[in-house]
């Protein structure tokens, strides 16, 4: 059983209000990551006003950017956008998600990747986006994963079932990407030959 500590002790209030405010992470995910009871959770959300923790999921968000502002922005790179825009990753493909401004880029079910299959500037959109899949993989409750123990380099790997390259040709949020019931356990040959390819749907 985790700590009960502090949540100052343990992590900033930007990080937290991001937690709190995403409606794709629940408290039961701030729980683990954070190791606090709900009443330590609520009580730093009350000092904080933040309100209510915000509920839902992608099909049931509603914007609080205009279309026109994020299609703007989604022109300067998925790595910048969220900046101008002042929102989160998590909300910025949100956003797209909503206004059905899924990229037009072209993609072959089970291609493998490639850097020469992207644009410099859509590489480095990935680059971010794959680093934001990664952060949340890595806060998920791994060691539900069987053969979680036997990871390594040249043994078991995490792998992403919809893949992380699928999900950024579709916009779909990192949240989604990488969230526990998306992952899986692949011995690391398999998981090289299986590539960008998806294992599984949404």
């Amino acid at each position: 059983m985790a700590r009960k500590i502090l949540l100052n002790e343990l992590t900033t209030p930007k990080r937290f209000t991001e937690l709190w405010l995403d409606p794709m992470v629940t408290t039961h995910h701030i729980r683990e990551e954070l190791g606090c009871s709900n009443d330590k959770l609520r009580s730093f959300a009350k000092e904080m006003k933040l309100g209510d923790k915000a509920k839902g999921n992608t099909w049931g968000f509603k914007p609080t950017i205009t279309k026109n502002k994020i299609s703007h922005a989604q022109k300067m790179g998925s790595s910048e956008a969220p900046n101008i825009l002042g929102i989160t990753s998590h909300s910025y493909y949100q956003h797209l998600n909503h206004y059905n401004l899924a990229s037009n880029r072209k993609y072959k079910e089970g291609k493998p990747y490639r850097r020469s299959d992207l644009s410099p500037d859509e590489y480095s959109d990935f680059v971010y986006y794959r680093n934001e899949v990664d952060k949340i993989t890595e806060r998920q409750p791994l060691h539900t994963l069987e053969n979680i123990e036997k990871r390594g380099r040249t043994s078991y790997h995490v792998d992403h079932k919809y893949s992380c390259y699928q999900g950024f040709l579709d916009n779909i949020i990192p949240s989604v990407i990488g969230h526990i019931d998306n992952l899986e356990m692949l011995w690391y040959s398999d998981n090289i030959k299986k590539g960008a390819s998806c294992s599984s749907g949404i």
